[in-house]
């Protein structure tokens, strides 16, 4: 059995904000960020980075939709 580990992490600081250890299916990893970016709390918009793997068509339109720019 494997882990997946997702750090959400405030840049200016550096501080861990959420950690969450999901099992690694190959397919949750996208929906465990866009869960944890839709708990991030306020209404302004937001930034994320992330590495190739979630710059798709269907992750990015996730993230607009919950107000996260995506870079």
């Amino acid at each position: 059995m494997s882990f997946h580990r997702h750090l959400l992490m405030e840049n200016r600081n550096g501080l861990v904000v959420d950690a969450r250890l999901p099992k690694a299916t190959g397919t949750a990893e996208p929906g465990t960020a866009l869960d944890t970016l839709g708990k991030v709390p306020g209404t302004g918009r937001i930034t994320v980075g992330a590495h190739k793997g979630y710059h798709t068509v269907n992750f990015v339109a996730e993230a607009r939709a919950l107000n996260v720019t995506h870079v």
